[in-house]
């Protein structure tokens, strides 16, 4: 009889507990969309050297990302991804991004890489492209790859 009433009382608390939690994010509405009016874009392309077709299982990813920080992990702002599916380089990328997340002071930049359908590593940026900031474009990005040893 004594676990049954422990059991009711921890119930009752994860009930408190689960209703408090509600309440604070909103009474347990859904989350909201992405107001895309709000969002800012980063635009360009991504592109190599070499004259080889796009494998058709190839996916593109590019990354926006803070890298004020060193020592750290980078931040990731946005993220875009691409499945080329026939698609020929350059291949143009959008990065919608909130800019209330940009802060003038830091530094960001952008990143890509093309992976096969079996996530092997073909291509990656080997420098940093700065954006947005201290004076860095935020349209017409041009990201040129290198070839990996694979």
């Amino acid at each position: 009889m004594r676990l049954s009433a422990v059991r009711v009382v921890f119930l009752a608390a994860l009930s408190a507990l689960s209703a408090l939690l509600l309440v604070g994010c909103g009474g347990g509405d859904a989350v909201p969309e992405l107001d895309t009016e709000a969002m800012a874009q980063l635009t360009g392309s991504v592109a190599y050297r070499e004259r080889i077709a796009l494998r058709m299982d190839s996916v593109i990813t590019v990354r926006l990302s803070d890298v004020s920080r060193m020592d750290v992990p980078a931040i990731l702002i946005a993220e875009e991804t691409i499945e080329a599916r026939g698609k020929s380089i350059p291949v143009p990328y959008t990065l919608n991004y909130d800019p209330s997340r940009i802060e003038q002071r830091n530094t960001y930049a952008v990143r890509a890489e093309i992976r096969d359908g079996n996530g092997k590593l073909l291509w990656t940026t080997d420098t940093m492209i700065p954006v947005l900031t201290r004076g860095a474009p935020s349209d017409g990005v041009d990201i040129m790859l290198v070839r990996t040893g694979g």
